[in-house]
Formats: C-alpha cells, sequence, structure tokens
C-alpha cells in the first residue's frame, strides 16, 4: 500500500515481518481481535510474515489458522538474516524483544510493541514507533489517516 506523507514523500508498505511471541501472542495466545486486523490486511494485499524461534512451539499452528507464512529464526543474526531477503524500501517490521533488532535493521519502517510480555529497551534506537499491542500496530497500516498523522514533518 502507497501513502503520500506530508514533509516525508512516499511510502510503500507490502510486506510485515513480524515476530510471534510477545508481539503477536501473548503467552502463547493470539487475540480474536488480532486475527481480524490480519485479515483485514490480507483484504489489503499485504504480504504477511511471521518470523519467530517459535518459543512456544505452535507458531507453525498459528501461521497456518491465520492464513500466513511462516519463517524460523531463532536469534538476531538469523532474523536480519531472514529480513534481507525482503525488498527493505517496502518491508515494515514489527517485535518488542532484542532478538527483533535483526528485523528493524533492513525495514523502512519498524515498529516496537509493549504488550503483556514486555519491551526490551534496547530495541528503542531501532524503533520508528512503539504500541500497546499488535491490534493499534496493524489498525496503522489499515487507516491511511493515523499513518499520515503520525509520520509527517
Amino acid at each position: 500500500m502507497k501513502y503520500t506523507i506530508s514533509g516525508v514523500g512516499e511510502l510503500e508498505v507490502r510486506t510485515i515481518l513480524f515476530d510471534l511471541n510477545g508481539t503477536l501472542s501473548a503467552y502463547g495466545t493470539i487475540t480474536e481481535n488480532a486475527a481480524t486486523k490480519i485479515r483485514a490486511l490480507k483484504e489489503k494485499d499485504f504480504r504477511l510474515v511471521i518470523v519467530s524461534s517459535d518459543q512456544r512451539g505452535n507458531a507453525t499452528d498459528m501461521a497456518h489458522d491465520l492464513g500466513i507464512e511462516i519463517i524460523k529464526a531463532s536469534t538476531e543474526i538469523e532474523k536480519e538474516n531472514v529480513s534481507k531477503t525482503f525488498d527493505k524500501q517496502t518491508t515494515a517490521s514489527i517485535g518488542n524483544g532484542r532478538v527483533d533488532i535483526g528485523l528493524f535493521k533492513h525495514s523502512v519502517l519498524s515498529i516496537g510493541i509493549i504488550n503483556k510480555e514486555g519491551l526490551h529497551t534496547g530495541i528503542l534506537p531501532f524503533v520508528d514507533l512503539l504500541f500497546n499491542c499488535i491490534e493499534d500496530a496493524f489498525e496503522f497500516f489499515l487507516d491511511e489517516d493515523t499513518l499520515k498523522a503520525t509520520l509527517k514533518k
């Protein structure tokens, strides 16, 4: 999706990479609201990819249930290598942990999620935005006015 942002220019996001544990899910559970937002993003033709170490062992099932891709990556370096395979100019990333810095380094827009499982403060220099939950981060991409207002100069 392309967004024209005052004082910034054009931002295009086609792919959203995101962590699972502590980001998309809290304590191994995804809210129905998050699943609804994922469906809405898919309808807008965003490519959605979970990049996870699968700490709780349920990532593949969750991705399958949501109808989205999953790539297993357990370390910051592995996540960085995954992110390098995507177009930096059209890829956003979302995470909450130190391991997600690898995703943030190669994204046009990086988002930190505080969520119930917390946020590692080491990610702060690498993120553009912070949200309290994944649902709000997903809504950010769906609501053009919010995105434009937050990112404009």
